[in-house]
């Protein structure tokens, strides 16, 4: 989705979004991870909330994970996608009416 707003929210810090923006004219959204732990990104748009958390910093394994731009964009796509896939399904289900009588369809 196209220029939807963004706020993400640093680990350990859900109540003031550290960053907010918007999506590019693609629908993609990147932001700089500088702290270890859970970072949460929301993305808003038809009336509707996704959000995604991203983990930044070691596994449990002890290897090194650090969190790349292209993932993070990648994963800030599928939190837009899913809003613009649940504004179309919210807008469908509002269209249709009733079920005609007797079961069978209108022609």
């Amino acid at each position: 989705m196209a220029k939807a707003p963004v706020r993400v929210f640093a680990p350990g810090q859900s109540a003031k979004p550290v960053l907010t923006g918007h999506t590019d004219a693609k629908g993609d959204f990147s932001f700089p991870a500088d702290k270890k732990g859970f970072w949460t990104a929301e993305a808003s748009g038809g009336g509707e909330v996704a959000r995604v958390m991203v983990r930044v910093g070691r596994e449990p394994s002890g290897k090194a994970y650090l969190a790349r731009p292209l993932l993070l964009r990648v994963v800030a796509g599928l939190l837009v996608f899913g809003v613009l896939g649940l504004s179309i399904l919210r807008r469908r289900r509002r269209g249709f009416g009733p079920a005609p009588k007797g079961g069978q369809k209108k022609r």
